[in-house]
């Protein structure tokens, strides 16, 4: 396939690349994929629908995805790949990853670096666009452009001598969200395993509604359990703040699921010993409402791993489980999961390809390293190119990811442990670093 488009780092014919690539992830309708392009790119780069649509057209004509109308809505259409499509991309895996490593690339540049080119370019047109210039000029005009070539050239250099094993697309960065307080209302309510509920909301609040990493976290502000009531904050510059300082309960779980167009999300709860959380999710009804805060910000692991390691007990399942929908084919992941039987083991839907391993604690209490230990022993992990994400008990991810560093030679810029409950505790989602 050749191209000419050339948008922002994508290269030419690298938005044909995108599309298609998005389109495999999961069917889209064309302004979600304007979307979805535009936060990639952080925001930098958002192509209009004359140029998204023409391009669905041309690739309809070649056969490579189909359009479908939706059960639910026959005014939308969504786009999904064909047979031949899935082999062009299959065909074309290593190129395409290419083009979003560059635009990953980009994406994570500061954003003065980025306004800064706009206005060098802008300063470029509007010289050459106005007046022929003289000898003298044109002079002046190249030694400035070959002056920044120079320090450009110089600045890549250096950039590939520093650079390691862990290179700057594969670093994890963050984005940061507007805070915003959501009422929801409960609109459904799955049984997903004897130790999983999933309560889908919904809400015009959640219209505009972020969550950038498959390990985000919001924070649920739950109603009084005695009367029932919904305490509603005010926004200050200091954040929410509560009338007369009473603060509802709250507690911190990973958006699973979000639909933009429907305006639902969905939260899966893991039940355990009954604290005011679990009561609540047992006891929901289709029509209660609930407040739901951020995510403030998320810390992207980019997709650029050939191999990812995730580990984790009930509570993160909810993350591991988005992560593996999000992972595209050409991947591969070793999971480990710790339960509490084989009752409490879920489908886990991936277009990688994945190894899973559950534990069964069998009545045992959580909050165990031992048969994390255990599976590690068995673990082969990959010589490189992996990313090892884990997340349980504070205690219990704060050992493995010292078990992982000391004694399997893991460096540390190559895995990420987060604390998501605390014996004793209602403290959750602790990032675990170096002590």
């Amino acid at each position: 396939m050749r191209g000419k488009s050339n948008h922002k780092g994508f290269g030419h014919g690298g938005l044909r690349w995108v599309v298609l690539h998005l389109i495999a992830q999961k069917p889209r309708h064309g302004y979600e994929l304007i979307k979805a392009i535009q936060e990639m790119t952080n925001g930098d780069y958002s192509p209009s629908a004359g140029m998204i649509y023409p391009l669905l057209t041309e690739l309809q004509e070649k056969q490579l995805i189909r359009m479908q109308v939706c059960a639910e809505d026959a005014r939308k259409q969504s786009y999904q790949m064909t047979e031949l499509g899935h082999q062009v991309i299959d065909a074309y895996k290593e190129h395409i990853q290419e083009i979003l490593n560059r635009i990953n690339i980009r994406a994570q540049q500061p954003k003065l670096v980025i306004d800064t080119l706009h206005i060098l370019k802008k300063e470029v047109r509007e010289v050459l666009a106005g007046r022929p210039l003289n000898a003298e000029e044109a002079e002046i005009f190249v030694n400035a452009l070959k002056t920044a070539a120079t320090t450009l050239q110089q600045l890549k250099q250096d950039t590939r001598v520093k650079t390691s094993t862990a290179t700057l697309d594969k670093k994890p960065y963050r984005v940061r969200h507007h805070l915003k307080f959501r009422i929801v209302t409960v609109q459904d309510i799955f049984n997903i395993s004897p130790s999983l509920i999933r309560i889908v909301f919904q809400g015009e609040d959640l219209a505009d509604f972020k969550s950038e990493s498959f390990d985000d976290h919001v924070k649920l502000f739950f109603p009084d359990a005695a009367t029932g009531h919904l305490l509603k904050p005010e926004m200050t510059e200091q954040g929410l703040k509560f009338a007369d300082d009473i603060k509802p309960i709250t507690r911190d779980y990973t958006p699973r699921l979000f639909d933009l167009d429907a305006k639902t999300l969905a939260i899966d709860f893991v039940i355990h010993d009954a604290g005011p959380a679990t009561k609540w999710a047992q006891h929901a009804n289709i029509g209660d409402q609930i407040a739901i805060g951020g995510p403030r910000s998320s810390m992207v692991i980019p997709m650029v791993y050939q191999h990812y390691v995730l580990m984790g007990d009930d509570t993160a399942l909810p993350a591991i489980a988005r992560r593996l929908e999000e992972l595209p084919a050409s991947a591969q992941a070793t999971v480990i999961i710790e339960v509490n039987s084989p009752a409490d083991e879920i489908v886990l839907d991936s277009a990688a390809k994945v190894q899973v391993t559950w534990l069964h604690r069998e009545g045992q209490a959580s909050g165990q390293v031992t048969l994390f230990q255990q599976a590690l022993q068995n673990l082969s992990l990959p010589q490189q190119n992996y990313f090892i994400w884990l997340a349980a008990e504070t205690q219990v991810a704060r050992q493995l990811r010292k078990i992982l560093v000391e004694q399997y030679q893991v460096a540390k810029h190559a895995i990420k442990a987060a604390g998501y409950w605390q014996r004793g505790t209602s403290s959750a989602h602790t990032v675990i670093d170096d002590e």
